[in-house]
């Protein structure tokens, strides 16, 4: 419950930072999905060494250490963003009743159907991760391979490619559309990840399936993030924001159950093809719903403040948003904004005009 309110908080620190740094949602998330599953990496293989040094129990004090000398670093180096605001001295925050507040983050998380939509795919894709992670992954390697090398070799290769992805997408999230990178991530790194384990029993062939997977499914998170940070206002995030982090979750204890029951009625390899196709009709929710869930692009991402006559990055003519021309039409400050690019071409020209609107939206 602690461990909650912890992360809930960090992720509203973040809020203030993006926006005083003028940075893009979605590079910013996706570089601290990066650091986390670096971390988790490298926490294993520091774990054993402790392990063997200190002993089990020796090992969790080591681990209790770590987690206080991060408190001490946040108390001391980690600025209170409230203390950052105009003037040097942040206004407290009207004091609202719990259940007041609590009634508010659900009002406007009733009235946001994209926050409903992506909260509902977090919920089911948490239970499959889940699912995977402590039943058909493990049952896999005992039944078939009987060797935990094997189970090592599996995590280790879809956090290796989390890793590489995160970097990659932390460079082109400011140029892609959201809507295609998450879709592309779900259909290539979904189903297929559970498939592979019910159709092959070469290690080789699952780690580089799970690899690419890995790697490709490294763009949902950031986008779904960005998203998040975009569409809620700052004084509703951690509201909102711990509504939705609440119903996802709530498909991880799920997960395991509802594995270990089919596991044990169909068998593994009926479970994992079950589990594939409900895994693929969930989805298919963007594609079908694509009325709702191409909101992601709207107010497009936030592009580094760079020189706008600069080349564009050689990766992105290989995004589907070098795919034909491609205008773009922003209302900022009063005025509007138009680019056009075919490929990796910017249009020279460019034009800006004064209007005043017509709606605020």
């Amino acid at each position: 419950m602690l461990r909650a309110q912890a992360d809930r908080s960090k992720n509203n620190l973040l809020k203030p930072l993006m926006d005083e740094a003028k940075t893009d949602f979605g590079r910013v998330a996706a570089a601290r999905e990066g650091v986390l599953r670096t971390s988790g990496l490298i926490g294993a293989s520091v774990g054993g060494v402790a392990i063997a040094a200190f002993g089990a129990v020796g090992a969790i004090w080591v681990d209790a250490l770590t987690f206080l000398a991060a408190a001490v670093l946040v108390v001391f180096f980690i600025p209170d963003p409230a203390s950052r605001k105009e003037g040097g001295a942040g206004a407290a925050a009207p004091h609202e009743p719990y259940l007041t507040a609590l009634r508010g983050g659900f009002t406007y998380f009733r009235n946001e159907p994209l926050l409903r939509a992506v909260t509902g795919m977090l919920f089911f894709t948490n239970l499959f991760n889940q699912a995977s992670a402590v039943v058909f992954v493990p049952m896999w390697v005992l039944t078939v391979l009987h060797s935990p090398v094997a189970l090592g070799s599996v995590a280790a290769a879809y956090a290796i490619g989390m890793i590489v992805g995160s970097v990659v997408f932390a460079t082109l999230a400011p140029y892609l559309p959201r809507y295609s990178a998450l879709v592309f991530g779900y259909f290539v790194g979904g189903a297929p990840r559970f498939l592979i384990f019910a159709i092959s029993d070469d290690l080789t062939v699952i780690v580089i399936v799970t690899f690419l997977s890995g790697m490709v499914m490294c763009s949902v998170n950031p986008t779904v993030g960005a998203v998040i940070y975009q569409r809620v206002p700052g004084p509703m995030l951690a509201r909102a924001g711990g509504i939705i982090t609440a119903v996802a979750m709530a498909g991880i204890p799920l997960g395991g159950v509802l594995a270990g029951l089919v596991v044990e009625r169909l068998g593994l390899v009926n479970g994992v093809l079950l589990a594939s196709l409900l895994y693929f009709a969930v989805t298919l929710t963007p594609v079908i719903r694509h009325r709702v869930w191409r909101e992601l692009n709207d107010a497009g991402a936030r592009a580094p403040a760079a020189d706008r006559t600069a080349p564009l990055p050689k990766g992105y003519g290989l995004g589907a948003a070098a795919l034909g021309p491609r205008v773009t039409l922003r209302y900022a400050d009063g005025g509007w904004t138009v680019h056009a690019r075919q490929g990796c071409a910017r249009w020279p020209g460019g034009g800006r005009w004064r209007r005043r609107p017509r709606c605020t939206r």
